[in-house]
């Protein structure tokens, strides 16, 4: 099946199951919604190909979809442009380790590789070896997002819990003005909120905790 014939047929089977329930509505809605972002992903693709546009990974090479969540704004270079600056600020301490736990397809680990040359960079998802890595992190500087919107109490313990040894900067996701390509100049409104829609269900607010001397 298409991607067009298969959405057609999860929103039939999603609406036929009967009432008019928001929450059904809400269900169908963010299926178009996701619908409408792989259309845009693949003309994005078509026209600029698989290089990130800007941002703090500008000229990485990248695929040319996501393992989950949102692919535009990661090409687009404003994936999760609220912690650009701490990106920029790890850049350019020059580590010499990096370790991304929750790595999917990998693009922090692969753009700071790129940022950070000398850096041994290790990327963690699912896996028993993450858990060891996470013993060694209350040495070093830490972004980690929270999703608060699974258990509105995780920011505020992970921050507690870092409290002794770090200093927190809690950061939440904004509505974004992003400039885009010109390819977005003819399409509509909609189109354009979606091209920075990072699929988030809920509030996941970033913890930027520097670790103190000591």
């Amino acid at each position: 099946m298409t991607l067009h014939e298969t959405v057609c047929a999860e929103l039939g089977r999603l609406l036929a199951s009967g009432g008019a329930d928001p929450r059904r509505l809400d269900a169908a809605l963010r299926i178009l919604c996701k619908w409408r972002s792989h259309v845009l992903q693949a003309e994005l693709v078509r026209r600029f190909g698989v290089v990130v546009q800007g941002g703090p990974f500008r000229g990485m090479t990248y695929l040319a979809a996501s393992s989950e969540s949102c692919h535009i704004p990661k090409l687009l270079g404003c994936y999760e442009i609220e912690l650009h600056p701490a990106i920029e600020r790890a850049a350019a301490r020059s580590y010499a380790r990096v370790l991304n736990i929750g790595s999917a397809e990998g693009y922090y680990a692969i753009g700071l590789a790129r940022r950070l040359p000398g850096a041994r960079v290790g990327a963690f998802d699912a896996d028993a070896v993450a858990q060891k890595a996470c013993r060694s992190l209350a040495a070093m500087h830490v972004i980690v997002e929270c999703h608060d919107c699974f258990n509105p109490a995780i920011s505020a313990e992970l921050a507690r819990r870092f409290a002794p040894t770090h200093d927190i900067e809690k950061r939440e996701q904004k509505a974004r003005d992003v400039a885009l390509p010109d390819l977005f100049d003819r399409l509509g409104e909609l189109d354009r909120l979606l091209a920075v829609w990072e699929w988030r269900g809920g509030p996941t607010p970033w913890l930027v905790m520097r670790a103190r001397q000591r």
